[in-house]
Formats: structure tokens, sequence, C-alpha cells
């Protein structure tokens, strides 16, 4: 995710042992499910990675 001025939001990823580069920054990022559009896909990964910070799908 990148602001109007194309500068890359990171998030601060879990400290958990048993995840890739714990306690990192890092980009968000992941792959489409199955069956899934790309609008969805969008919308599913800002939720499960940013918390649902209120992205409303018709308009993303």
């Amino acid at each position: 995710m990148a602001n109007r001025r194309g500068e890359l939001l990171p998030h601060l990823r879990d400290d958990l042992l048993n995840i890739n580069w714990p306690d990192h920054r890092s980009v968000l990022g992941s792959g489409r499910d199955p069956g899934e559009a790309p609008r969805e896909t969008i919308v599913r990964e800002l939720d499960e990675e940013a918390g649902g910070i209120g992205v409303d799908p018709e308009s993303a």
C-alpha cells in the first residue's frame, strides 16, 4: 500500500517465532484465494493484515 507520493506503508509483523521475519517491518501482501476476484483479495487482505480499516468493497 502506498500514499499519493509513492511512499510505502509498512506494517510491523507479529513477534511470533513460528512466522517468517517476526518483529520486522514489511509491506502488506499475500495471495489470491481460488475463485476470488482481485478486488475481493484487496479488501480481505486489508482486513486481515491491517485490522479492518473500514474499506468499502464497492469503492475499493
